[in-house]
This record gives C-alpha cells, sequence and structure tokens, in this order.
C-alpha cells in the first residue's frame, strides 16, 4: 500500500510540480470539479446529449484545472527543469488536440461554419505561438500573454463553440501563458534556491542543511534502507557532494525529480566560483 501510495504521490508531484503546497493542490482539484461540473451543465442546457456533455465536463477539468496548475510557480519550475527543452515544450503541446474535440461536439450547432475549420485554426495558433516562445526565451513572459490574449482574438473572430464558449479563455491560459512561457514567474523565480552562509560548506551542504540534517537520525538510516543501500549513503557525515545515484534514490522515495536534487548541489558549487572570480 505504501509503495502504491508513494507511486500515486509521484506521478501526481509530475502533474502539478513537486515543489506544490497543499494549497496549491486543493486549489487544482477544486477548479477541476468546478470545470466539471459547470461545463457538463452548460452543454447540456444547451442541448447537448449526454454523451457529449460528459466529454465537455471531462475537457473542462483538464483545462480548467490546468489553467491554475500550469500557472503557479511549482507547475513552472517543473515544466522548466534540466532536460526539459523546445522539443517536450512542443509534444506537450501538440498533444492538446481539444480544439478537435469542440469542433466535433460543435458540428450540430455551427450551421454553415464548418467545425474543421475552427479546429484547426485554433490548433495550429497554439502550435506556433509555443514555437514562438520557446525561440524567445528572453521574451517569454511579454510573449505568453500577447500570444493567449490573440488567441482570445482569434476565437471572438471565429465565434465562440456554442457548446463550450469557455474554451480559448483557459485553452491559451494553461498551454501559453503557463505552460509554454510562465509569463507570471521572473527566472529568478524558475530557478533553485537556498541559503549560503558566510561560512564556507563541503560540497554537498545544501542537501545537509535541508535534508540531512534533520532526518540524520532515525529517518535518514529509513531513506536509505527502503532503497537498499547501506547507512553509509546517507553521508551525514559531510565527506562528498551529491551523486546521480543519490538523487535518484531521493526523487524515487519523495515522489520528486532527480534534476531538483542535483541542482541543489550544482547552484551551490556556482555560488562559491563567482566571488572568487570578482
Amino acid at each position: 500500500m505504501s509503495e502504491l501510495f508513494r507511486s500515486i504521490k509521484r506521478a501526481w508531484g509530475n502533474f502539478v510540480g513537486p515543489e506544490a503546497t497543499r494549497v496549491d493542490n486543493c486549489i487544482a482539484i477544486g477548479s477541476a470539479v468546478i470545470g466539471l461540473i459547470g461545463a457538463g451543465l452548460r452543454a447540456k442546457r444547451r442541448g447537448a446529449n449526454g454523451k457529449i456533455a460528459m466529454i465537455m465536463a471531462v475537457m473542462a477539468a483538464d483545462l480548467v484545472g490546468g489553467t491554475y496548475v500550469n500557472n503557479t510557480r511549482a507547475c513552472v519550475r517543473g515544466y522548466e527543469r534540466a532536460g526539459q527543452g523546445t522539443m517536450e515544450h512542443l509534444t506537450f503541446a501538440a498533444l492538446h488536440v481539444h480544439p478537435g474535440v469542440v469542433g466535433w461536439a460543435d458540428r450540430s450547432f455551427r450551421g454553415v461554419r464548418p467545425g474543421v475549420v475552427w479546429a484547426a485554426a485554433h490548433y495550429s495558433y497554439m502550435v506556433l505561438s509555443t514555437a514562438a516562445i520557446r525561440s524567445c526565451p528572453s521574451q517569454r513572459r511579454v510573449l505568453g500573454v500577447a500570444l493567449a490574449a490573440g488567441g482570445l482574438c482569434l476565437d471572438g473572430s471565429l465565434g465562440r463553440s456554442p457548446v463550450a464558449p469557455w474554451f480559448a479563455w483557459t485553452y491559451y491560459p494553461k498551454l501559453l501563458m503557463g505552460h509554454a512561457a510562465g509569463s507570471l514567474w521572473p527566472n529568478e523565480n524558475l530557478q533553485v534556491r537556498f541559503r549560503v552562509d558566510a561560512q564556507p560548506y563541503w560540497r554537498d551542504a545544501p542537501l545537509h542543511d535541508q535534508l540531512i540534517r534533520s532526518f540524520c537520525s532515525h529517518a535518514t538510516q529509513r531513506i536509505w534502507h527502503s532503497q537498499h543501500v547501506k547507512g553509509a549513503g546517507c553521508n551525514v557525515r559531510r565527506k562528498r557532494g551529491s551523486t546521480p545515484d543519490t538523487a535518484v534514490r531521493l526523487a524515487k522515495y519523495f515522489g520528486t525529480f532527480a534534476e531538483l536534487w542535483m541542482n541543489l548541489q550544482s547552484q551551490y558549487e556556482l555560488r562559491l566560483e563567482r566571488p572568487a572570480l570578482r
């Protein structure tokens, strides 16, 4: 049961970001539930059948909840971690074929305007905008807001979906402002930060101060024993730096990313080297 719980926690952490707080989790779940109920009822009132109403409800849970989640600092930092480049962002964006689903659901409401044109315009705009944002990282915050606003204008010019009029107001803030750009957060908020004292630390000080010292008696041994590593792997004596093996094991135990633990080490070492070059 504990392994199942860790797997669920790890999967949720990958979705909302490993640094998400309880408040973030509560708002994410609450907004998804509101979107689920509201979109389903809206579709039914517009005359959609039960199947279409259910599909719109599930899609709204993803988009409404995702609009909040993808714009939190925890989630943006997760998306901007090491190993997440332009291709990963474009792949994530390309998987969001929601305009096609909405166009299909609208087929009985659109009259002479074919749903495929509406869907293709929204989807193409989103993918191209994601590529533009990722190609200009120095302007990501401005581009995220501007292109999200452009998506809303596009929706207005094409005509809002009768069955999902809320679509553009969640689709573009989630994917452009949040996932592609992280528009709400400056660069310094996307880096792993920690306190550096005046006294020089040994190389693994961040992990020691933020984790090991708090658990160096009983709890730390539990972590390493659960990973089938002898107690010497705890590194509580400050004799060596963090290793990829240590980072992977910590990430597995706490349901976070291995890059998070390695970044603590690399950021700290950079902090030590910079004063020497001034």
